[in-house]
């Protein structure tokens, strides 16, 4: 009876790592943490194109990859949603003090904002996209209470730091726990839109 001596292998991304895998396109020796799974079999970084993770290494999808060009659009797009839709916003809140119901264009300005940068990127998915459709629905609430600050005639705007803590707060501005609450809340929705 003949025994055959199997060589130890060693990864060739870990030279300190013992395996038994090697890669099913070029043959190197790969460790675990090196390894990619593909429809036919385990293939080492290079041969799938794979970079480097936090918790290994991953094959990044076309959805992921955006260029600076779209960034720039996706962030242009991202700002005429927050002023025109903070506008409007703003302008709602001064039609009949509707200040603790405005919390409802959030939602809207949320939908609008992640839909927009969604498409304008091309679908592409990441997560500074995700910061760009979120930022968004910020953008608009800041706009929305600077455009009520600006515009109603019952505030003097020598007298801003005296309406914070009156109920004219909550009526023209909507400065509440329940509408900053649905802002963090749309803001998060938005994100959702362009989640990786």
């Amino acid at each position: 009876m003949q025994t055959t001596v199997e060589e130890e292998l060693f990864c060739v991304n870990h030279p300190k790592e013992a395996t038994l895998l090697r890669c099913s396109k070029c043959l190197n020796p790969i460790c675990g943490r090196c390894a990619v799974r593909t429809p036919v079999g385990w293939r080492c970084p290079d041969c799938t194109g794979a970079v480097a993770g936090r918790t290994g290494y991953y094959v990044p999808t076309l959805l992921s990859q955006v260029t600076s060009q779209q960034y720039f659009k996706a962030i242009a797009a991202m700002l005429g949603v927050a002023i025109l839709g903070g506008i409007a916003w703003g302008q709602f809140r001064l039609v009949g003090g509707w200040g603790d119901w405005s919390f409802w264009f959030v939602f809207a300005i949320s939908l609008v904002s992640g839909e927009v940068v969604g498409r304008i990127s091309n679908e592409r998915r990441n997560p500074q996209l995700m910061w760009i459709a979120g930022a968004g629905v910020v953008l608009a609430a800041i706009v929305a209470l600077l455009w009520t600050l600006g515009v109603s005639n019952d505030i003097n705007p020598s007298q801003w730091s005296l309406y914070l803590g009156e109920s004219i707060s909550r009526r023209y501005l909507g400065l509440t726990l329940s509408n900053g609450f649905f802002v963090v809340l749309g803001a998060l929705f938005a994100a959702q839109r362009v989640r990786e």
